[in-house]
């Protein structure tokens, strides 16, 4: 297993259960802040909370897997008070 790094996230928009949730305000979103943001060769892991940094909104757990020239990474976005959804993402 690799180190473990925080990463730098640039933007979130998140839109579910009828609400929006985005770490750059726009109009009509509710404000997250990026808690924590970390990533290994296997695991990445995201924390957005509200903006007074007082709860956990959202969070995104991921596995990554690699073997020879094939990569593919899943796990789980969960909205505190609104859902828990599977994720899969597009090789990099």
């Amino acid at each position: 297993m690799g180190n473990t790094a925080a990463i730098a996230v640039a933007r979130v928009w998140l839109d579910a259960g009828g609400k929006t949730w985005t770490t750059d305000g726009q109009p009509g979103s509710t404000k997250v802040i990026v808690g924590q943001a970390f990533e290994d060769d296997q695991h990445m892991a995201i924390d957005l909370t509200d903006e007074g940094i007082s709860s956990i909104v959202a969070k995104l757990r991921l596995v990554k897997a690699r073997e020879q020239s094939n990569f593919a990474m899943g796990g789980t976005l969960s909205i505190d008070g609104v859902g828990a959804w599977a994720v899969t993402c597009p090789e990099p």
